[in-house]
């Protein structure tokens, strides 16, 4: 069976961010844009997202409102009964990595909850402190990879 989602959408304000102990935990609203909709209709569907440890920290430090994210995790049923009998339903979209996305920064990184791996242009938007450099040429141009031109009668290099 499969527990996932994946959003790629805008933030809508600043994440919130709190600690309860060791705890480290965020909350943060994204609106995600409908591909079709009827008259009257909203663009757009808006959804809560949990992030918790590590993860919520890098929330905290680089979403702003209008960020442009691409989140997968898993849901999460928080059903419950009051203390007047009445049942609520309610489902937590539980956050378990992130990419940056949009031009918003000239870098991107993809986060999960084991770390980072920078996987842009160079762009030095969302280095981690303590990071000298990024893992990737920045040079642009010719120096990522130099590969032959293969003629028609010439064999392939494998």
């Amino acid at each position: 069976m499969v527990n996932s989602f994946y959003f790629h959408g805008r933030a809508t304000k600043k994440p919130e961010y709190k600690e309860s102990g060791e705890t480290k935990i965020c909350k943060v609203n994204i609106a995600v844009g409908r591909d079709f909709k009827k008259e009257g209709q909203p663009d757009a569907d808006f959804f809560r997202l949990d992030v918790f440890g590590k993860l919520a920290e890098t929330f905290r430090d680089h979403i702003d409102k209008g960020s442009e994210i691409i989140v997968t995790g898993r849901i999460q049923n928080n059903n419950y009964t009051d203390k007047d009998g009445n049942k609520h339903y309610d489902n937590a979209f539980i956050v378990r990595s992130m990419d940056f996305c949009g031009s918003k920064g000239s870098g991107s990184v993809n986060v999960s909850d084991g770390g980072a791996q920078f996987t842009a242009d160079g762009g030095d938007d969302f280095i981690p402190a303590g990071l000298d450099q990024t893992p990737f040429s920045t040079g642009g141009g010719d120096d990522f990879m130099n590969v032959p031109e293969i003629g028609e009668g010439d064999k392939l290099p494998f």
